[in-house]
C-alpha cells in the first residue's frame, strides 16, 4: 500500500508540469493555474451539454417548417422575459449561499433534460422508407423540396408539442447555464486576467462543443446506417449528466483576489436575498431587479454601447442559422440525416476552434488589440454574406458557418467577456443577464422577423437573406471598433 501512495513531493511535481505546460501555451501565472483549470473545465461541460442537444433542437425546428422558425423565435423570447427574473430569484433565495444556488440551478436543468428525454421516448419517431426506383426517388425529393417550409406532415401533434417546448427550452437554457457560468469568469478574473486568460477559458467551452458534437454526429450516424430515429433523444441522458458536472465546478470557483464586503453591500449581488417576503413578493423583487439591469445599461453609454453590439452580432448569426436551417432541410430528408448534417458541420468548426484557442487567442487578443479582434468577425460575416448573395449553394453556405463560427469563437466570444471586466461588479451581474438573455433575444427576434418578411412572405431564399444582411454586417464593425477603443480606455489604471 506504501508502494502506491503517491508522496506530496510528487504531488506538486505533477503540479508543476501542468503549470509548465499550461505556461507554454497561455500566458498563466502560478496562482491563477488552480482556478484557470476548473474554468476549463465549466465551460467544457456546459458547451459540451449544448451542443450534444443543439442537433436535436435544430433537428426538431426543421422537422416543424422553417416557415415556423420565426415563431420559434419569437416564443423564445416571451420565454426568456418569463423565466430570467425565475432564475435570479432562484439564485437569491433566503438561506441559501450563492454557491449552493448556482449548483441547484445546474441540477434542475439536468433534471428537466431528464423528462425531456422521457417525453421524446413517449413519441418515438420513425424512420422514412428508403427509395430505390428513380421516379420514387424523383416523387420523395420533390415532396421534400416541397416540406422544407411546411416541415414533416407525419408528425402527430404530441411530436409537434414536444419538439416546440424542447426547441424553447434549449434555446433559453443555453443563455441561462452560459451566462451565469461566464458571469463566474468576469467575477473571478478582472480586466488584465481576462485578456490572458479568457482565449483559453474560451478554448475549454470549444473543447465541449468539438466534444458534444462529435458524440451527436457519431450517434446519428449510428442511427441513420441503422434506419432507425428512435433513440434520437438518447444524448440527453449525457448532456444532463455534464450539467450536474459543470453545476459542481461552478459552485466552487473563488475569486483570485478577494474583495471585502463594504458595510453598504452584500458579500455578492447573487447574494441579496429578501428575508421574511412572500412568493409574490420575491418574484416581484426578481422582476425589479431585472428592471435594475436595465436601469444600468440606460444609465451606462458604455453598456448601452455593448447591448447595440449584442443585437447586431445576434441578428447576424441568427440569419445565419436561417440559412443553414434552409440548406439542410433541403439537403437531408430523415431525422438521423438531419441530426448527423447539423453535427458535421459543428464538429468542422470546434476542431479548428479549439485549436486556435489554446495556442493563439490570448496571444492575438493582446497583439490585436481589443477593438480590432471584435471588429475582426463582424467583417468577415459581411465578406460571408456577400458571397451567400451571389452564390447561395450548399457548399457555400456549410463552409461559411463553419468559417464564421471559428473567426466568432476564437475572437469574437472571449473579446466580448472581456468587455464586462470594467464594469463594476454589481452592476456586471445585473446588467449581463439582461445582455445575455433578453438583449440577446430581442436580436433573435428581430432576426426572425427580418427572416419572415424576406423569406416566408416573399420567398426570397438565402440570397435575399444574406443580401440583407451585409449592411448590418458594415454597421457592426462601426460598433464594434469603438466598442473596443472604449473599453481599452476604461481598462487603464487611472479608470479602474
Amino acid at each position: 500500500m506504501l508502494g502506491n501512495f503517491q508522496s506530496p513531493n510528487h504531488t506538486r511535481k505533477s503540479a508543476n508540469k501542468i503549470a509548465s505546460f499550461l505556461k507554454g501555451i497561455v500566458e498563466v501565472r502560478d496562482d491563477e493555474v488552480d482556478t484557470l483549470l476548473k474554468g476549463f473545465a465549466g465551460l467544457f461541460c456546459v458547451l459540451g451539454s449544448y451542443f450534444l442537444l443543439l442537433p436535436i433542437r435544430d433537428e426538431a425546428g426543421v422537422s416543424l417548417g422553417t416557415k415556423q422558425l420565426p415563431f420559434l423565435f419569437v416564443g423564445s423570447f416571451v420565454l426568456t422575459v418569463i423565466v430570467t427574473p425565475l432564475v435570479s430569484q432562484f439564485l437569491v433565495r433566503p438561506g441559501v449561499t450563492p454557491d449552493k444556488a448556482v449548483h441547484q440551478l445546474y441540477w434542475l436543468l439536468a433534471l428537466s433534460l431528464l423528462g425531456f428525454y422521457i417525453a421524446y421516448q413517449a413519441t418515438p419517431t420513425h424512420a422514412e422508407p428508403h427509395s430505390h426506383g428513380q421516379q420514387e426517388r424523383a416523387f420523395n425529393k420533390s415532396l421534400q423540396e416541397r416540406s422544407v417550409r411546411s416541415g414533416d406532415s407525419s408528425l402527430s401533434t404530441a411530436q409537434r408539442f414536444v419538439r416546440v417546448a424542447f426547441f424553447l427550452w434549449v434555446s433559453v437554457v443555453n443563455l441561462v447555464g452560459l451566462s451565469t457560468m461566464w458571469a463566474r469568469m468576469a467575477d473571478v478574473f478582472g480586466s488584465e486576467a481576462g485578456t490572458r486568460l479568457f482565449g483559453f477559458l474560451g478554448a475549454g467551452a470549444t473543447c465541449g462543443q468539438l466534444v458534444g458534437s462529435l458524440l451527436a454526429t457519431a450517434w446519428a450516424s449510428a442511427l441513420r446506417s441503422r434506419g432507425s430515429s428512435g433513440q434520437i433523444a438518447a444524448p440527453m441522458l449525457v448532456s444532463a449528466a455534464a450539467l450536474e458536472i459543470a453545476g459542481r465546478i461552478a459552485s466552487r470557483l473563488r475569486r483570485l483576489s478577494p474583495v471585502l464586503p463594504s458595510p453598504s453591500k452584500s458579500r455578492s449581488p447573487l447574494g441579496q436575498s429578501r428575508q421574511g417576503q412572500g412568493l409574490g413578493a420575491q418574484l416581484w423583487h426578481s422582476f425589479a431587479r431585472l428592471w435594475e439591469g436595465f436601469q444600468h445599461i440606460a444609465a451606462s453609454a458604455y453598456l448601452a454601447h455593448l447591448s447595440a453590439y449584442t443585437v447586431f452580432t445576434t441578428v447576424i448569426a441568427s440569419l445565419m442559422y436561417f440559412e443553414k436551417s434552409m440548406v439542410v432541410a433541403s439537403a437531408a430528408g430523415d431525422a438521423a440525416s438531419r441530426m448527423a448534417l447539423f453535427g458535421s458541420i459543428n464538429s468542422a468548426s470546434a476542431f479548428v476552434i479549439a485549436v486556435l484557442q489554446l495556442a493563439a487567442t490570448g496571444r492575438l487578443l493582446k497583439r490585436l488589440g481589443l477593438a480590432t479582434a471584435l471588429t475582426v468577425s463582424p467583417a468577415f460575416a459581411a465578406a460571408l454574406m456577400l458571397g451567400i448573395a451571389v452564390s447561395p449553394t450548399p457548399l457555400v453556405v456549410a463552409a461559411g458557418e463553419v468559417l464564421r463560427k471559428v473567426v466568432g469563437y476564437a475572437l469574437a466570444r472571449p473579446a466580448r467577456e472581456v468587455l464586462f471586466t470594467v464594469v463594476p461588479r454589481e452592476e456586471m451581474y445585473k446588467a449581463k443577464i439582461c445582455i445575455d438573455t433578453l438583449v440577446v433575444r430581442g436580436g433573435d427576434m428581430l432576426a426572425a422577423g427580418l427572416f419572415h418578411f424576406l423569406d416566408s412572405q416573399y420567398h426570397l431564399g438565402p440570397s435575399g437573406c444574406a443580401a440583407a444582411a451585409f449592411p448590418i454586417c458594415l454597421g457592426c464593425c462601426a460598433l464594434a471598433y469603438t466598442l473596443g477603443r472604449k473599453q481599452e480606455w476604461l481598462a487603464r489604471p487611472q479608470h479602474m
